[in-house]
């Protein structure tokens, strides 16, 4: 503990330098004005929604009940499995195909016009001071290694996978500070942030993030009803089929026959009708089960409530002007008197140092 004596020593140092500590406070004051009033305005939107927790329900029963008429199998459709766990959103909207397509996305902000990401970071985003300097010292190394940005901004080669330049890896580094995805585990709540310098971008971006979800989760969630519908479809097309063929069998034969009334011919007349019945019964049990899985399909889309829709924000979000301000102040006060008290803090430090080694040694 310092004693009181110690306290008023160090207080009297710190008084007799006061205009050090006056001017060191009011330069950082000055740089805290000049950082908050020349960063730009920041814009943050959100919107919240809901996963739907209905499972989905049977419309028609299991699409196998054919089965023992058609000989058709593989058609049932289960409700486990369907839904993506909330903990996996945040890497569906980290992933590279997020990123591919909203870069191709033309996107809707202040002046009226629409605009892709890339264009708006050319065009419309102006860096901070600290992101000029960032992007200073990054043009620095670029031009010490420029063999390797010649080489690694190159097309993918025609390659089967996702590639992404020198340019959109940065961007995508830069993005993923500025969409956020946040999942409320007590009330299952997700929250799309949006931080960008125009307002009407950042909610155009949040827009985009849950369209993208959405799909991604819809197309999770019906695969297995789509491909029951599709298999269906194609089944239901050869029923028509050989329905139609057993239909004009029948008929081409009551037509060449008509005036034969022999034992064989009404049997062979008998055997094409049963055939016809046959396929017709065939036939109208997929139809009835496509209409089935149509509605499965339909059911299984709607997944998201939307708790607070996307808005254009009102107030900026950053920067916190008065807040800098007040914390140049303090940071410039803080390290003018840690600079003339800076003998006594060191001998102080030492001091701690030193008694934790001869507490060291004694307990060893």
């Amino acid at each position: 503990m310092l004693s009181k004596l110690k306290l008023q020593t160090y207080f009297s140092q710190v008084l007799q330098a006061k205009k050090k500590v006056i001017l060191i406070t009011f330069i950082t004051f000055a740089l805290g004005i000049l950082y908050a009033f020349t960063s730009p305005s920041e814009w943050t939107s959100s919107v919240k929604f809901l996963p739907d927790s209905n499972e989905g329900a049977q419309i028609g029963g299991k699409l196998g009940d054919i089965a023992s008429i058609a000989g058709i199998s593989g058609l049932g459709v289960g409700d486990d499995g369907n839904r993506l766990s909330p903990d996996m959103y945040m890497d569906i909207v980290n992933s590279t195909p997020y990123y591919r397509k909203l870069f191709d996305q033309q996107l809707l902000y202040s002046s009226g016009s629409t605009i892709d990401i890339k264009s708006y970071y050319e065009e419309i985003h102006s860096p901070t001071i600290g992101q000029r300097v960032k992007i200073g010292l990054s043009n620095l190394i670029d031009a010490a290694k420029g063999i390797f940005k010649s080489t690694d901004s190159e097309s993918g080669g025609g390659y089967p996978y996702e590639f992404f330049t020198i340019e959109e890896t940065e961007l995508v580094k830069e993005l993923k500070d500025r969409i956020e995805l946040h999942v409320n585990r007590k009330t299952g709540i997700i929250s799309v942030r949006s931080h960008f310098q125009d307002r009407v971008f950042a909610a155009s971006v949040s827009t985009f993030t849950k369209e993208y979800l959405e799909d991604y989760l819809n197309d999770f969630a019906n695969k297995k009803e789509r491909l029951n519908l599709e298999f269906i479809e194609e089944q239901l097309g050869e029923a028509k089929l050989k329905f139609k063929k057993s239909q004009d069998a029948l008929a081409d034969f009551s037509d060449q026959n008509i005036s034969l009334a022999n034992e064989r011919s009404q049997i062979r007349k008998e055997e094409l009708r049963l055939e016809r019945d046959f396929d017709f019964n065939i036939y109208q049990n997929l139809a009835t089960q496509r209409q089935s899985a149509e509605l499965e399909v339909e059911q299984s889309t709607a997944i998201l409530s939307i708790i607070q829709p996307v808005t254009i924000p009102a107030l900026r979000d950053s920067p916190k002007r008065v807040r800098i301000i007040i914390l140049s102040i303090f940071l410039g006060f803080f390290f003018s008197v840690a600079w003339i008290l800076r003998k006594e803090v060191l001998k102080i430090i030492g001091e701690i140092f030193s008694n934790k080694g001869v507490e060291n040694q004694l307990s060893s």
